[in-house]
């Protein structure tokens, strides 16, 4: 069937490389649009495209000077951090339901274009964001953007999205790349296993299920994509006749 147009609008004063996120911010039973532009004007519109911030195009709040090229992480929560920006200078800025700053942090590293975004960490022990960057670091922080611990992993840059999976044997596990190598690590940051796959892993690994039993699927930039068990066993790999770079999922 043919597509057309519904509406178009500007984005501020700069495009935007960030996917909007879809979601009810006011909790009123209607879905709005939240995008980021480039330049860090975060603006709110209806699904009709109309502005609700109150600046330009629908502004509601200016996030500090940067790059900023990922969808926000959105947490639901009523009161403190409920938006997290990263920006490809390796900034975090933590937004409240109001659009009122909560917190700043610096990354040790700057991080790839439109890979900026935090992993939420749901545990028995809270809620935590956890992150990579070009320092070849991973870095846990609370909700109150205070830092529980930092893992330097080596000398190559992390430029995968941190991915989190459940297991039996060991709680939540973080599952983060840096270089051509994929670790595990539990919420202590310790290391739980490593794999080398051979080529630089560009896009965030996933688990799924198959026949009943969960599995990791990994993309490495030399075009082959791998399955793993949640040991981090190789099951099996295939090539894909060019490097992964974006979502296997």
């Amino acid at each position: 069937f043919a597509m057309e147009i519904e509406w178009t609008r500007m984005t501020g004063q700069q495009q935007c490389e960030a996917d909007p996120l879809i979601l009810d911010v006011d909790d009123d039973g209607v879905q709005e649009i939240l995008a980021v532009n480039m330049g860090g004007q975060v603006l709110l519109w209806t699904g009709q495209g109309e502005a609700l911030g109150t600046g330009q195009d629908g502004t509601v709040a200016q996030l500090p000077e940067g790059r900023w090229t990922t969808a926000p992480s959105y947490l639901d929560t009523d009161t403190g951090a409920c938006f997290i920006f990263g920006s490809v200078d390796g900034l975090l800025v933590a937004l409240d339901r109001n659009f009122d700053l909560v917190w700043r942090y610096q990354l040790p590293g700057k991080t790839n274009w439109s890979r900026a975004a935090t992993a939420i960490i749901r545990s028995a022990l809270g809620t935590s964001l956890s992150i990579s960057d070009h320092s070849g670091t991973v870095t846990r922080l609370d909700l109150s953007g205070n830092v529980i611990w930092e893992k330097k992993l080596a000398d190559t840059p992390c430029r995968a999205i941190v991915q989190t999976m459940d297991t039996k044997e060991n709680g939540v596990v973080i599952l983060v790349s840096s270089g051509t190598i994929l670790y595990a690590l539990d919420l202590a940051g310790e290391e739980l296993w490593h794999r080398d796959l051979g080529g630089n892993i560009l896009s965030r690994p996933e688990v799924v299920k198959d026949s009943g039993r969960s599995i990791i699927l990994c993309g490495a930039g030399s075009g082959v994509l791998f399955a793993l068990t949640m040991e981090g066993t190789i099951l099996w790999e295939q090539s894909v006749g060019d490097e992964i770079d974006h979502s296997i999922i």
